[in-house]
């Protein structure tokens, strides 16, 4: 049986050469999987470069030029790029290793007749993963190389491993593809956002990189995983697809894959999957032995339900969802209490931690408020997706309480040890990821100075899922000015909002989104008045700004927010 199942997928790896690759078909399932995007990115319109090879009697500075213009040519292996090299050194050069984005503007000095040093100014890199990691300036970055000649011609004969390109033609050229992982408890999915050359060769590098693992910050402490046994691999150096099925072989390490196990690797490549190239569907195999074949998955059953995207609001009009010009009441809406300060509307509405004069609470339909921390200066709550209401004093941010749906609390251990206050408290639809705004006082009196910080944590949790510490960070792009709030616009990005002239008659406010393992991106501003608190639902349409005099703002065509309603105590996060 061994025998035939490797003849088999012998046969439909040789097919690969009679069937087109390129194709738009993403996988299909009941549901969809949302990555989202900047607020207001405009559709990027696909341009396949084809980079010219080496002019005859080109020098060495114009073949080093020639090789770096290559790099927007990915195909066949960086076949052009390639040609810039001596035969020796082209099977040598990893073009997969890096990439290092810049501005453009690159300075070449040849130290001598057969060595050249190129200088330029970095805006952002990818490693061998796809990780996107942006500078907060052009930074300085010096590589040398080395020329030979071949047959009267110059060539190089060592180079830095990756390539160079231009900002201008980065998207042209690279696009993005989260990865899906598992938190804790394989109950849900966990995006992580990767970049990869488009092109044919793109399913097997996102394969690759899903089967390296997630983000360092997202695998700190186990709080995100894969469902992928220890040291699996491919077997070939390349996922074939032979009509519209990514066949994906895996190395002896996953034959001990038991059949829930096997679900869930065949979960998380469904979802990575989607949208590249022509991929429909995923075949496993482990050494040519198939362990699953066809069918969806169960995609959705490990995706967070999509909340309301209308904004749930306490208002003089009542409290729920606005519709028009009227509220749509909910179960939970009278379990609200008047003069309660913040809402986070768990997932499902029929609870919501809420904060009332008297502390934070957790109320239901029908039933009252039950008090759960009653710490003086709290801040809004968070709610998980688990049922764990998260607390914290405005001035204690080391004091971090989740409780429990039974009222157990407990103390959830924090990386920020040297922050003196905290601001924002924003959990992730797939309880796997906090958002938060902290700030730290440096001085004292008059020349004290505060720094504000937008920070995301992976969440540790133990088996039944209670959050035991907070895991790694990632230190995220922030509005310019005094950030006010901060919130998740979809499962990959978050918006916060900023505000310059506090407490006089003009205030100016900006808004930036970041996609977490992406790029950051300014938003039209506004100065119709003081934002209060910001949020979002399942795309970027759906983001609302509260202003201090009870307006409601929401961005129309990505070029102006507009006032769409008012008399607005309260505007809800909803998880």
């Amino acid at each position: 049986m061994r025998g035939l199942a490797l003849r088999a997928l012998g046969a439909l790896i040789a097919l690969v050469a009679t069937v087109a690759l390129a194709g738009c078909a993403s996988i299909p399932h009941s549901g969809v999987v949302h990555q989202g995007g900047a607020l207001n990115q405009a559709d990027v319109t696909t341009v396949e470069f084809f980079p010219s090879g080496p002019m005859i009697d080109a020098s060495p500075e114009q073949i080093l030029r020639g090789f770096v213009e290559a790099a927007t040519g990915p195909q066949n292996d960086y076949a052009v790029a390639r040609s810039f090299l001596t035969t020796d050194f082209q099977s040598k050069w990893d073009p997969n290793f890096s990439v290092i984005v810049d501005t453009g503007s690159r300075e070449v000095v040849m130290s001598s007749a057969t060595s050249a040093t190129l200088t330029l100014a970095a805006v952002a890199s990818l490693d061998s993963s796809g990780q996107y990691v942006s500078t907060t300036s052009p930074e300085t970055r010096s590589q040398t190389y080395s020329f030979a000649q071949v047959q009267g011609q110059w060539r190089i004969s060592a180079a830095p491993a990756g390539v160079v390109i231009d900002s201008g033609v980065f998207e042209q050229v690279y696009t993005t593809h989260p990865l899906y992982f598992f938190e804790q408890s394989f109950r849900y999915l966990v995006p992580d956002v990767r970049w990869f050359a488009r092109g044919a060769a793109t399913t097997t590098r996102v394969v690759k990189a899903l089967l390296t693992g997630p983000a360092s910050w997202l695998a700190q402490g186990g709080a995100v995983t894969s469902a992928f046994p220890a040291s699996t691999a491919l077997v070939a150096s390349a996922v074939p697809i032979v009509k519209n099925v990514a066949l994906v072989d895996l190395t002896a390490a996953a034959s001990s894959a038991d059949v829930t196990t096997i679900l869930r690797m065949r979960q998380q490549l469904t979802a990575s999957l989607q949208g590249v190239n022509d991929v429909t569907s995923v075949d496993i195999f482990s050494e040519g032995v198939l362990m699953s074949q066809g069918g969806s998955a169960y995609v959705d059953s490990a995706l967070p339900v999509p909340v309301d995207g209308r904004p749930f609001v306490m208002s003089d009009k009542g409290t729920g969802f606005v519709d028009g010009e009227t509220i749509a009441t909910t179960a939970v809406s009278a379990a609200i209490p008047t003069g309660t300060q913040a809402i986070t509307l768990a997932a499902g509405g029929r609870s919501a931690a809420i904060l009332t004069p008297g502390g934070v609470a957790l109320t239901r339909a029908a039933a009252s408020p039950a008090l759960l921390d009653v710490r003086p200066g709290l801040i809004a709550p968070a709610l998980d997706i688990f049922g764990f209401t998260w607390s914290v004093p405005a001035t204690a941010p080391t004091q971090l309480v989740a409780f429990g749906s039974d009222g157990r609390q407990y103390a959830v251990a924090v990386p920020w040890t040297t922050a003196t206050s905290i601001r924002t408290l924003k959990m992730s639809h797939d309880g796997a990821r906090l958002l938060v705004v902290v700030e730290t006082t440096s001085g004292s009196g008059a020349t004290a100075t505060t720094a504000q910080s937008l920070v995301g944590a992976s969440v540790v949790r133990a088996e039944n899922s209670a959050p035991v510490r907070l895991g790694g960070t990632l230190t995220l792009a922030r509005a310019t000015g005094t950030v006010v709030d901060a919130a998740w616009v979809d499962s990959t990005t978050v918006i916060s909002t900023a505000s310059t002239g506090m407490g006089t008659a003009f205030v100016s406010s900006t808004v930036l989104t970041q996609v977490i393992g992406g790029k950051i991106q300014n938003q039209v501003g506004f100065t119709q008045g003081t934002p209060v608190s910001i949020a979002g639902a399942n795309v970027p349409s759906q983001v609302r700004i509260l202003l201090a005099d009870g307006r409601l703002l929401t961005l129309r065509n990505s070029a102006v927010w507009l006032s769409t309603f008012a008399g607005v105590q309260v505007l809800a996060t909803q998880q």
